[in-house]
């Protein structure tokens, strides 16, 4: 209704709202659809550049891959805490899936996440889904889909129950 012309005092009678809270809701969908565009065109560059082991800025590595708002407060905290500045995909993924030559039958070994203090099963399985929806390249997909399976598989040989938001990517 801003586009089309009507200004913040009309919205504010139609809504019923304050004239600042108008003005707050209209800020905050600019700054997330400018967020959402910035975070497209890094999408973009990371399918371009297809290069897993090319480290990016956190920062970008955040705004890119959109992350619910929890997990982006996380990994914040997370990499300042560590004194990470820059990390690959390939850094991410071992951080949340760690395929090893051997079997592990600890769980702490096969997601390195749940050793951090601040990374509960909520979080880590909400990037670990949230990642799974992502298509960031062909070297990506094809790693990711690889971790995914060696994840499946260790749930099955540990008899442990598959988290329930993962199951539609666990095979």
């Amino acid at each position: 209704m801003k586009k089309e012309g009507e200004n913040l005092k009309q919205l504010s009678g139609r809504f019923g709202l304050s004239v600042e809270r108008i003005r707050q809701i209209i800020l905050c969908y600019e700054l997330r659809k400018e967020v959402h565009e910035k975070s497209e065109e890094i999408g973009e560059r990371f399918r371009s550049a297809d290069d897993i082991d090319r480290k990016w800025h956190t920062d970008n590595i955040i705004v890119g891959l959109l992350f619910p708002e929890n997990v982006t407060w996380r990994l914040k905290r997370y990499f300042k805490s560590a004194h990470i500045k820059e990390i690959s995909l390939k850094d991410l993924m071992d951080f949340l899936i760690l395929v090893k030559k051997r079997r592990s039958t600890d769980l702490f070994e096969v997601v390195p996440a749940f050793k951090q203090k601040h990374f509960g099963r909520k979080t880590v399985y909400a990037m670990i889904s949230h990642l799974s929806e992502q298509d960031l390249g062909n070297s990506f997909n094809t790693e990711w889909d690889k971790r995914l399976e060696s994840l499946g598989r260790y749930f099955k040989r540990t008899g442990h129950d598959f988290p329930l938001m993962l199951l539609k990517y666990l095979h």
